[in-house]
């Protein structure tokens, strides 16, 4: 038997046949699974995420060998 995830309907169909095999539905599955892992990302994840600015990194270290060289030929 398919069903959702309500408890009551579990305990009702064991009461009723011990030998039903009860089958959860994947529609409920994916929603509870997609529930659970919303509620465990909010408490994993910080709401706010610090950003620090890199320091200042000179002009001569962040050129290649061609930028320097384009510089140089244009007089900057």
């Amino acid at each position: 038997m398919s069903r959702d995830g309500f408890t009551s309907f579990r305990q009702r169909i064991s009461n009723a046949n011990s030998s039903i095999l009860q089958v959860y539905d994947r529609w409920h599955f994916i929603k509870n699974a997609r529930k659970h892992l919303d509620t465990f990302l909010l408490s994993a994840v910080p709401s706010t995420i610090t950003w620090n600015e890199p320091s200042s990194i000179s002009i001569e270290t962040a050129l290649t060998k061609a930028e320097k060289i384009k510089l140089i030929r244009n007089g900057t």
